[in-house]
This record gives structure tokens, sequence and C-alpha cells, in this order.
């Protein structure tokens, strides 16, 4: 018998050839050719937009994804469904189930016509924030909707009085924040919705940008449209809906065994948002964590009230930020689709920080409260399992705007550039932290600095590892980074950072990472080129966000001055260099039991210093020869050992 071998575990999570047969009406084989043939399509999709999309957000950073939804089935309990999406970034093809199912429906199933195309950004219909721009369209067969393709990509800038549309520190409701659209038609039988696309571009510093990404993303779900209706037409449209079903089935028994495998019980996690920008206060992400055979809930029950500035999160947002941490530390290597959701359940209290309520500013929200309760998942788990265990990560997707008028050429130009940096992630059991990457729930990729440097009056002069900033342990964190980047014009800057007030948290003894900062060099005289970096962990200049002492201005992680890392609007003269540093990744297990040949190695390497070597981890490195001068070693742990 033809078996789908789904885990080692029970068979109750194993179909058979002919269970699907009977359940589905269709053969195990035609099942699976269908569902790869969807998550194929979604890759055509992605690359169709990454090379045809004109802002760098899009193009390069791939702050976007696509997808494919089932039609509305009800009766066969296809309800306009995630089926399959491409690899991009993780919270917006997890809001799909959400925000494009709360568009449609709103806009009317029956309204819609062949050709056309919807388009969505509202926040509070089951989005994510006002520059995540959705479009859907329906794919016809006859005179039946058999499917939906659809895109989420972030726009560069939707209006708003702070270029770029992020507003920390700035926006206290959600008027302030840039233009929401209640879903309307893009396109309509095929033709251009003049109206609509007059509206995008009259409310935009930069039209010429979005006129191109709009076309984009209207040819890219055309093309999605054109091989499920190859599909249809091969397989016939019983077949092909009744795979759809196998695909939500095959992800919801998936998760359902993953889940069977964790023991029964109730865990606990919780992290904090440093501040909103406005208000000098925390704000806590509290996580519950049941699990009941093969059930989750997740109840954020004792979370913070929604904040007065942006750092709000919408109930879609945080619920799918629970999910990509509970699929990435107990089923990472399946494909997503809405099956998977269907074991797991989200209690979101109405009013808090992860279920805010109109009209609360939330463009951070998108990023704060789901960072947070990625973290406080993971924690939970590792309640669960603490082989999961895993030292927190810079657990934040900071962001950095400027806009201006780039002056460079003939003609003075406005321009607006969004820059994410990427940081490190916390140790685990058996490997040291990522050094370097995207959040979990972003995934997306790095700008190119030179394409930067050509679209924009930016300089970019320095962006390397800090040595001592990983969080020591067995196996230790990531390193911080620090970016140092030179505007040639006058601009106006925003700026998104977290872990400014506490260091990232270790595991089984790990230390915690360096907290992050921000920091300004006013501009050298005349055209003098801005000095040199000395190779330190303490900033040069003037610290504008970090943990201060106010006596000599020099970074104090245990006692200085909060100042916040969320501001807007901030006047930054030409020639100044700012420096930006994220927060060290955190560790697992004591420093004093890493292999001493590993501490070596991070010496030779420059991201721990002889004298942190000595402090952190107890190894003694000669300074001349950079070898481990092991009976120092022994004696110097030892002294540790009794200290602690």
């Amino acid at each position: 018998m033809a078996t789908e071998q789904i885990t080692g575990g029970t068979n109750r999570y194993v179909a058979s050839a002919e269970d699907i047969r009977e359940r589905f009406d269709i053969d195990l084989t035609t099942g699976e050719v269908i569902r790869h043939s969807l998550i194929n399509t979604c890759s055509q999709m992605a690359w169709n937009l990454t090379v045809s999309a004109f802002s760098s957000v899009v193009r390069d950073l791939q702050d976007f994804s696509v997808g494919i939804a089932s039609p509305w089935l009800p009766d066969q309990d296809l309800q306009l469904d995630l089926l399959a999406s491409a690899e991009g970034c993780a919270i917006h093809f997890f809001t799909f189930q959400y925000k494009a199912r709360n568009n449609i429906m709103e806009f009317g199933l029956d309204n819609l016509e062949p050709g056309d195309v919807l388009v969505y950004n509202d926040p509070f219909r089951g989005g994510s924030h006002v520059m995540d721009i959705g479009c859907a369209r329906p794919v016809f067969v006859g005179d039946e909707i058999i499917a939906f393709t659809m895109t989420d990509a972030h726009w560069v800038d939707i209006g708003g009085p702070v270029p770029g549309g992020f507003s920390p520190g700035y926006a206290t409701d959600m008027w302030m924040e840039g233009i929401r659209l209640s879903p309307r038609l893009l396109f309509r039988g095929g033709k251009k919705v003049k109206s609509t696309f007059d509206l995008f571009l009259d409310n935009t510093r930069i039209p010429e940008i979005s006129l191109n990404d709009l076309q984009a993303k209207v040819a890219t779900l055309g093309l999605g449209e054109q091989a499920i209706r190859r599909s249809v037409e091969k397989y016939g449209r019983d077949t092909f809906v009744n795979a759809m079903r196998y695909v939500l089935d095959y992800g919801e028994r998936r998760m359902r065994a993953a889940i069977a495998e964790l023991p029964d019980g109730d865990y606990l996690g919780e992290d904090a948002i440093d501040d909103d920008g406005i208000v000098d206060e925390e704000h806590l992400v509290k996580a519950t964590l049941r699990k009941r055979g093969d059930c989750i809930e997740l109840d954020l029950s004792g979370s913070a009230r929604q904040s007065v500035g942006n750092a709000n999160g919408q109930s879609s947002d945080v619920a799918s930020g629970g999910h990509i941490a509970i699929k990435s530390m107990i089923l990472p290597d399946v494909d997503t689709n809405a099956g998977l959701f269907r074991p797991i359940d989200m209690v979101l209290p109405a009013g808090s920080i992860v279920h805010a309520l109109p009209p609360a500013a939330n463009t951070q929200g998108h990023l704060l409260p789901t960072c947070k309760l990625t973290t406080a998942v993971q924690q939970a788990l590792a309640n669960a399992r603490p082989d999961m265990a895993v030292g927190e990560s810079y657990d934040d997707i900071p962001t950095i705007g400027f806009g201006g008028l780039d002056t460079r050429g003939d003609t003075p130009a406005p321009f607006v550039c969004f820059q994410v940096p990427f940081g490190p992630f916390g140790g685990t059991a058996t490997h040291d932290g990522l050094s370097y990457s995207l959040h979990i729930i972003g995934n997306c990729l790095e700008l190119s600095y030179e394409i930067e440097e050509e679209f924009y009056p930016i300089v970019i002069l320095r962006k390397e590892f800090v040595p001592d900033t990983a969080g020591a342990g067995t196996f230790r964190g990531g390193p911080a980074m620090v970016w140092e980047e030179m505007p040639l014009v006058d601009v106006t800057a925003s700026a998104s950072f977290e872990h400014i007030r506490h260091r990232t948290k270790g595991v089984f003894g790990g230390a915690g990472g360096h907290s992050a900062f921000i920091s300004l060099v006013d501009p050298a005289p005349g055209d003098d080129a801005p000095s040199t970096h000395d190779g330190g962990s303490q900033p040069r200049g003037t610290v504008i966000s970090g943990m201060v002492d106010v006596a000599t201005g020099a970074i104090d992680v245990e006692h200085g001055e909060f100042r916040t890392g969320k501001w807007a609007n901030r006047s930054i003269p030409a020639r100044s260099v700012i420096v930006m540093q994220v927060a060290g990744g955190a560790g697992y297990g004591s420093p004093l039991e890493r292999d001493p040949v590993r501490v070596q190695r991070d010496v030779e390497d420059e991201l721990v210093s002889i004298d942190g070597a000595r402090e952190h981890y107890g190894v003694v490195i000669d300074p001349t020869t950079l070898t481990v001068d092991e009976a120092a070693t022994t004696a110097r742990r030892t002294e540790l050992k009794a200290e602690a």
C-alpha cells in the first residue's frame, strides 16, 4: 500500500493513497503534483516581481510576498485559504490568510469580473501597516472563481508627514501615518481604473517608482492566473478543487504531528518593547502556550495595553507572528499553507499592544510586537522542550529612513530611502548564533550598498562586527554590527531601534549581548572628509539613542540614562555621520564550558578581544602568538568558577 509518510510518530498522521482517494476523490500522486505546482507558480511570480519592480525595497530587499488562495466554497471547507506562497517576507504571506480574505469578502465576490484586480492596505481590515500594499486577482474558469492570486509588498512612501511612512515617536493615531485604502478596483476587466491610480500617485513623494511597482504587481498576478488556468485545463475543475482540499489537509496533518511530539502543559514566555518613542514605558508581550494533544492555544492575555505611539500591533499581524514563531521552532521544513493554522488557536485581548483598536497608530506595530512575540514563544517552547532553548536574537527589525532632495543631477529630485539593518541571532545547544541576518518574521535580502549609493545621495562608510558584543556562552551569540553612513545632502531622518534599554537574554548560564545605540557625528569643517573610526566599541559623536552616562557621554548599559531609539523627522545636515549599532545575540550555556579553541578562533577573527577572552571565557590568549595558554586558562577558569 502506497503511503505518504508524515513523521516517524503514530499512524494517526499518516494518510495512505487509499485514504486520499476516499477523502478527496483524487490519487495521491496527482495531489502532490498539484501541491508542488502551486508552490512553483508562486516562485515564478516572485521572480517576475523581483525583476520587474523598480523600487529597491521590492526589487533588492524583496520586502514582499506572493501567494495563491482557494475560492470561497465553504461547503467544501475552502474559504479563501492560503494554498501556497513563495519564499519571501514571512510576515506578509502569513498575513495573507486574514488580509486578502477580509478585503475580498468586503468588496463582494459577486462584484468581481475576469481581469479585475483589487488593491487594499488598511491595517484594521486584516492587514499589517499602511506601507504594505495588497493586491488580489480572481482567477475565473467560465463564470466561476477557481482561485485568487495575491501579492503584498512594502511601499517606499505612502504619504503622511514622515518620508517613508514610518513615524516612531511621532504618530499618535492612524491618520498621521499615510493613506489608508479600503478594498477597491485597481483594474476592471483588464483596464486601469484611473481614479485608483491617481489616488496612489497623488499621495506619494515618489510617484514614478510607485507607478512602476503597481504595474509590476499586476503583471505578477496575471502570470499566476495563467499557470492556474493551465492546471485546471489539464486536470479538470473538480480534481483541482479536490487537490486544494488535500493541500490544506496535508498542512494540517503535518502541524498536528509536530505538535503531538511536545509534552502537554502550560508554558510561559514574555518579552518587552523598550518604549513607543512618546511614553517612557516598557510594553510587555506575554504568551501562555497551552498544549493539549495535537492542538495549541497561544494566549497573549496579560500583554500591555495599546500604546500612545505607533508600537501597536493589529490582531492579524500579531497572530501571524505567533504562527511564524511556532512553525519555525517545530516544523521549519514544510511549505506554508493555511492548513498549518488549523490546530492553533490565538487569544488576543482587544485594546492591547497585540490587538490595538482604531484609531491607534500602528506602523511600527507590524514589527515590534511580532518580533517580541517570537522571543516569548521561543521561551515558552524551551520550557516545554529545553533542547529547543535559544539565546535571544537582536529581536528587532530596525528601520532607518531618509527623505530630502537629491541635488547631484541637473534638476533636484525628491528621494525617500528606507533601510533595514540586519543583526545576530542567539546561541543554541549545538551552534553559535548566526552572525548576520534579518529577523525571522522578515526573511528579506540585504540591499546592495553600491546600488544605494547610486540611487540615493548617501555614502556607506563602515559596516562591520564589533568585538566583545556577542553574548558569551558555551555557544555564543552572534556579534553586534555597527553601520556608519553619511548623507551628502540635508535630510529628514527617522529611526526605530530596539534593545537599547536592556541587553538580550542568554539561556542556561549564557550571557546577554551588548545593547544597541545610535550616535551622530557633526559634519567635518569645509570639505574635509569625515574622521575614521578607531575600531573601538564606544560610539563616536553624540549618542542620541542609547543608555548614556550623562557625565561622560559614553554608553553605560547597566546604569546609563535611557534615550529612546524611536524618533522621526529629525533634521540632519549634509555630511553628518550616523552611527548605528544593533544589539548582540545572547549566549547559550556557561562561557566557562566553551572550547578554548573556539575562543582562540574568535580572537583571531576579532570577534572577541584578548581581554574579553580572559574576562568572559576564562581563556588566556598569548598576545604575540594568539595561542591558548592552557595552564593559565585552567587556573583562570578555576578562579572564575570559585567566584561564581
